[in-house]
C-alpha cells in the first residue's frame, strides 16, 4: 500500500442548536482547559474537535481523515470498494480537490477526506 500519510485531523459532533453546540464546547474548555474557535456553523474546542452548531453530516457527526494526497487517497479507497459522494466535493481556486465525503457512514459517522 502506498503511504498516504492518513490521519485524523478532527472529530465533528453534531448537536441541534448553537445553544447545544456552546455548552458542549464549555464543557471540553472546563474539564480540559480547549480554548474555542467560533465559526458560522461550528465551533473548535481545540483544532481537533469540532461542536456542528445544528445537525451535520452523519447520524452522529464526522471524522474528517487528512491525506498528503487526496487524489490518489481517494483512487486507493475506491479500489477497496469505498464509495464517495460527488456532491460533496470541495475543490481550491485552482480547481484541484481539497475535501470529499464517503458515501457510507462508519459507525454513525459520516467520513471525509481532506486534503492536508
Amino acid at each position: 500500500m502506498k503511504d498516504f500519510n492518513f490521519e485524523v485531523v478532527h472529530l465533528g459532533i453534531n448537536q441541534t442548536n448553537q445553544e447545544d453546540a456552546k455548552k458542549v464546547a464549555d464543557l471540553f474548555q472546563d474539564l480540559f482547559g480547549f480554548s474555542e474557535t467560533n465559526t458560522p456553523i461550528s465551533i473548535f474546542s481545540s483544532p481537533k474537535i469540532e461542536i456542528m452548531k445544528k445537525k451535520g453530516a452523519g447520524e452522529c457527526g464526522h471524522v474528517a481523515i487528512g491525506t498528503s494526497n487526496i487524489t490518489e487517497a481517494k483512487k486507493y479507497l475506491e479500489s477497496k470498494g469505498v464509495q464517495f459522494d460527488p456532491g460533496t466535493a470541495v475543490y481550491t481556486e485552482a480547481g484541484k480537490l481539497k475535501l470529499i465525503y464517503l458515501k457510507n457512514e462508519i459507525g454513525g459517522f459520516a467520513i471525509h477526506l481532506i486534503q492536508k
